[in-house]
């Protein structure tokens, strides 16, 4: 069972504004989706050859359900993290979480699951998977599935999200998480963990920030 130390969400509504995700305030400020800034400043060549190599149809297919396979896990790791009694939506699911299980039984104490957060001085917001004590630190957790290993290299802007959800966190609530903790499940090959200080991408995401002050 893990000890829920749930914090009070803030009430922050999500809008949708030419297919653009935004997220507004409290005080009515309008700020851009994180997972979408990321998007629209990261470079998209491989993702464009990718799509062409494969065909458009078999990209939207194995996109949606990345998505789908996405969802079932984050849900599973959120009833489980609640303590909460829950069946498997899918085959798939079960593999994903079982994957992570062993990864999810370091989390001590639960702060909050998907936890809206914004920042004012960065001018972005997003929700976080799961803030939570791993390993004895305060940590910002996130959950993913990939069809194969990652590099390191190849997912920095999961370590960028993970960075303003601590900056906008500390922003909110007062309390600093101390890392970033990434968790993959892979279907059939092996769990992947990443654990990054999250000062170090703090200053990575407020350079990335004035490189793109108008998004």
């Amino acid at each position: 069972m893990k000890n829920l130390k749930l914090i009070e969400h803030h009430n922050i509504k999500r809008v949708e504004v030419d297919g653009t995700r935004y997220y507004v305030t409290p005080k009515g400020n309008k700020y851009i989706s994180i997972t979408t800034f990321l998007g629209k400043t990261e470079n998209k060549d491989f993702l464009k050859d990718w799509q062409s190599k494969v065909g458009e149809e078999v990209a939207s297919k194995i996109s949606e359900e990345a998505r789908n396979n996405g969802n079932n896990l984050h849900w599973c790791c959120e009833q489980y993290l609640l303590n909460k009694e829950f069946e498997f939506p899918t085959k798939k699911s079960k593999l994903f979480f079982k994957q992570i299980a062993d990864y999810l039984k370091n989390i001590d104490e639960v702060y909050g699951i998907e936890i809206p957060l914004y920042s004012d001085k960065l001018r972005l917001a997003g929700t976080s998977d799961c803030v939570g004590m791993y390993k004895g630190d305060i940590c910002i957790i996130d959950f993913k599935n990939s069809r194969k290993l990652k590099k390191e290299e190849w997912i920095q802007n999961y370590f960028l999200q993970g960075a303003f959800y601590s900056l906008a966190y500390y922003e909110m609530y007062g309390i600093f998480p101390k890392n970033i903790v990434i968790m993959i499940a892979t279907g059939e090959l092996e769990p992947q963990i990443f654990i990054k200080d999250s000062k170090e991408y703090i200053i990575k995401l407020i350079a990335l920030r004035k490189k793109f002050p108008n998004l």
